[in-house]
């Protein structure tokens, strides 16, 4: 299989949405163990991942600004999660 830039978006926005392996390696339609095994594909997951939970922080970060305590609250909470 070939693994090119757009391939590679694909895994990063599957790890966005924090698909587990077995779902990213069906819709991607490969092997599972191809997944979890390419230090390629893994990097661009991980990626992927990193930047769904960033976003979350930054949302919540802006509506804690704005006054939304629950937002401060989870905003606060996933803080100290990733210390």
């Amino acid at each position: 299989m070939k693994i090119d830039d757009d391939f590679l978006k694909q895994v990063s926005s599957l790890g966005i949405l924090n698909y587990n392996s077995e779902k990213c390696s069906i819709l991607l339609n490969i092997d599972i163990e191809e997944f979890e095994e390419n230090e390629e594909i893994q990097k661009a997951y991980e990626k992927g991942k990193l930047m769904g939970e960033y976003e979350i922080d930054i949302r919540l970060f802006e509506l804690a600004k704005s006054g939304d305590l629950n937002a401060l609250k989870e905003f606060e909470k996933r803080k100290n999660k990733n210390k």
